[in-house]
C-alpha cells in the first residue's frame, strides 16, 4: 500500500510539472538550427496560404463570370 502510495505521488508531482509546462514556449526548447528551421516552415506556410487565397479568389471570379454568361 505505501508503495501504491509513493506511486500516486510521483505521478501527480509528474502532472504538475507537465501542466507547468503547457502554454510555454516551445521554441524556447530548440536548438538554433531547428529555430531557424521553424522560422523557415512558418515563411512557407504564410507563402502557401497566401497562394492559395489567391487562386481560390481567381476560382470564384471565373466561377462567377461562368454563370453570367
Amino acid at each position: 500500500m505505501a508503495s501504491l502510495q509513493a506511486s500516486l505521488e510521483s505521478m501527480k508531482a509528474s502532472e504538475q510539472s507537465l501542466k507547468a509546462e503547457l502554454g510555454t514556449a516551445l521554441l524556447s526548447t530548440l536548438s538554433s538550427d531547428d529555430q531557424l528551421e521553424v522560422d523557415r516552415l512558418n515563411d512557407e506556410i504564410q507563402e502557401l496560404t497566401s497562394t492559395n487565397r489567391h487562386a481560390l479568389e481567381e476560382r470564384v471570379k471565373v466561377c462567377y463570370l461562368n454563370i453570367l454568361l
